[in-house]
């Protein structure tokens, strides 16, 4: 998964991420917001609580682009 200061080079890499975050990007951060605490709340080791949010991520934005392609 590209970073996304990677797929916006044009854009100050000092900014805030949700500054060009699209919707559904900004859904998928919120969500890994509260998942993150949740994970921190039950002492999971970082390196675990990474791997979940990293595999989390990747299943809601697959899940928020399958939904697009259904709509066209």
């Amino acid at each position: 998964m590209n970073s996304l200061n990677d797929e916006n080079p044009d854009k100050p890499s000092d900014t805030n991420i949700r500054d060009y975050a699209s919707i559904d990007e900004l859904i998928v951060l919120s969500n890994l917001e509260v998942l993150n605490s949740k994970i921190i709340e039950n002492n999971i080791p970082k390196k675990e609580r990474f791997d979940a949010l990293v595999t989390t991520a990747v299943s809601q934005l697959r899940i928020f682009a399958n939904l697009k392609s259904i709509e066209m």
